[in-house]
């Protein structure tokens, strides 16, 4: 029997590039076979990894294989919408789970007969997930891939989107939201594979360096943490993967993650990146020299990291409502800064001129 904690998916190696030929059947596929330094530090730490909520354990049947065994399908969404469009369809249509699970026999996945326990669960929690749309692992709702698709199995998600990579090209975006699944499913390990392949491709995506920064902070790695979170102030002012305010509070966590890592407040002012240090990558940022701006940083508030976060983000925070901006008027450098105040001046003195001829 395989372990479910070291399955992969033989079309995850190939869209990596990975596939030498080397194994002898897609069963002896392991991390090892995969790119990337994360993973297997991961893998060595899952104790570690902190979990959102308790294992959700039923007992399966593959229909490619013909055999049982116990699966944590994760959180199950049950897409009452479309079931009573069709109701004559059996509610197993309707359900998606969350958790990424392979066959332990075979390794196939996403053909499951579903056992009675599980759809007698649905069908006490269904009265009561009218009045709470939350009740134990059921969610009333449905789950969506970034294309809009829907899928009933984390792992039909995770072919889905690896066929998307190997018919289109690679995408960083594209594996972000592959390792995005994979978290989702309590696979870090292969999720922080996913990460790193997005910045492989794009060392400018934002969204990876900031989940992986997070993984990495799980398992100790505060230095290698530190260094995606910096990544993530860098690249704020160009990245348009994420509305303003979605992007306004990763930069805002990374900034907080930041200052958790950091010993005291001076250490963390100095482990952010400068204007200069931006510069040397990118041109025509948007971020203000000559800024000054009062901070009170309180560690459990986000909110307190806004002001700071919209300074890195430059020309993406004017994309911010104006009303919900921290930073009342846009970083301007010096110069501007100088005008400002000599137009103040003249203004004064005409306003004095006037009063004297009154």
């Amino acid at each position: 029997m395989l372990k479910q904690a070291e399955l992969i998916n033989p079309l995850l190696v190939e869209a990596l590039g990975c596939n030498n030929g080397d194994a002898g059947s897609p069963n002896d596929y392991n991390l090892s076979s995969l790119r990337g330094k994360t993973a297997a530090k991961i893998a060595a730490n899952m104790d570690s990894i902190e979990k959102s909520v308790e294992p959700n354990i039923h007992r399966l049947k593959c229909l490619d294989c013909g055999k049982k065994g116990e699966y944590d399908i994760g959180e199950v969404f049950i897409n009452i919408e479309d079931h009573n469009i069709n109701k004559e369809d059996p509610i197993d249509h309707y359900l998606q789970c969350t958790g990424y699970f392979r066959c332990k026999h075979c390794n196939s996945a996403g053909n499951w007969e579903i056992p009675n326990n599980m759809l007698q669960e649905v069908t006490f929690a269904l009265p009561l997930l009218t009045v709470n749309p939350d009740f134990g692992h059921y969610s009333i709702g449905k789950s969506q891939a970034f294309d809009g698709s829907m899928h009933r199995y984390s792992t039909d998600t995770e072919n889905h989107i690896l066929k998307k990579i190997m018919t289109e090209g690679q995408n960083a975006y594209y594996w972000n939201r592959l390792g995005n699944i994979y978290k989702q499913g309590r696979r870090p390990d292969l999720a922080a594979v996913a990460f790193e392949q997005s910045i492989r491709i794009d060392n400018d995506q934002l969204e990876s360096h900031y989940s992986l920064g997070n993984l990495l902070i799980e398992i100790g790695r505060l230095k290698e943490a530190r260094a995606h979170f910096q990544r993530v102030l860098r690249t704020a002012h160009t990245y348009n993967e994420l509305k303003a305010e979605s992007l306004r509070d990763f930069v805002s966590s990374a900034l907080q993650q930041l200052f958790y890592i950091s010993d005291g407040a001076e250490s963390f002012l100095s482990s952010l990146p400068t204007r200069e240090n931006i510069l040397e990558e990118h041109e025509g940022i948007g971020i203000g020299e000559g800024l000054e701006i009062d901070l009170e940083l309180i560690p459990d508030e986000l909110e307190s990291f806004y002001p700071l976060a919209e300074v890195y983000m430059g020309q993406n925070a004017k994309k911010l409502p104006l009303k919900k901006r921290m930073l009342k008027y846009q970083p301007m450098n010096r110069s501007q800064e100088l005008r400002m105040k000599q137009n103040k001046k003249k203004k004064r003195k005409k306003e004095r001129k006037k009063r004297k001829k009154k």
